[in-house]
Order: C-alpha cells, then structure tokens, then sequence
C-alpha cells in the first residue's frame, strides 16, 4: 500500500491538534484522534501522549567542511526531499528559506558543479 505524508504545524497538545474530534460531555473533556484510533481524557490532552502519530520532520543535514562528494551528495539528496516536504515554506530552525533552491535549479538547464543538468 502506498503512504502520505500530511505537513502540518505541529501542536503543542491535543487540543490544538486539527486531526483530533471533541467528543467532550458535561463531566469530562475527551477528544478523539483520528489518526490514532484513541480517546485522550482530560489531563492526557493538555499534552503530546506518546503515542501521538505526528512525527516532527528531521533536521536538515550539513556536511562537514571536508566532506568527500558522496557525503556532499548525501546532504543534496536528504536536503532537497524535506524541501519537497516542505514545497517552500521556511524551516525555522536554521532561518533559510526552503524550496527555492529546489525548485528554481530544476527549471534551469545549466550543469551543476558536478556536470549534472
């Protein structure tokens, strides 16, 4: 079967969550995961259960200043998929805009540094 990913901010409990469903009542607040197939309770749901499906994205990676090509082609490949991931949107933790590289390098026919197109 094939798999998705669904990019979303992620929330600081399950309140704030947009995949959870208030099933609250008068004695008790309760939501619904949906992508968990759980119930989370009053306490539980004021924070990230660890059994949360949300999984953060990784951190980009940055080759050491003497990497060899394969190390630099390794940062390249893993770099541009969470730009795909992210189609754009800035990665906060190191403040530089994602998807543009990406995208603007794919419309151009010039080779790069390693004679690609």
């Amino acid at each position: 079967m094939d798999k998705s990913v669904l990019v979303i901010e992620t929330p600081e409990n399950c309140y704030d969550c947009p995949i959870g469903q208030d099933c609250s009542n008068i004695l008790e607040t309760s939501l619904f995961c949906l992508g968990a197939g759980k119930c989370v309770i009053d306490k539980e749901a004021a924070t990230i259960p660890n059994w949360c499906p949300l999984k953060p994205l990784p951190e980009r990676h940055i080759a050491p200043k003497t990497a060899t090509g394969y190390e630099i082609g390794y940062e390249d490949g893993w770099n541009e998929c969470l730009e795909k991931i992210m189609r754009g949107e800035r990665f906060e933790k190191l403040g530089k805009n994602i998807g543009e590289s990406v995208y603007s390098e794919s419309q151009s026919n010039t080779p790069d540094a390693y004679g690609r197109d």
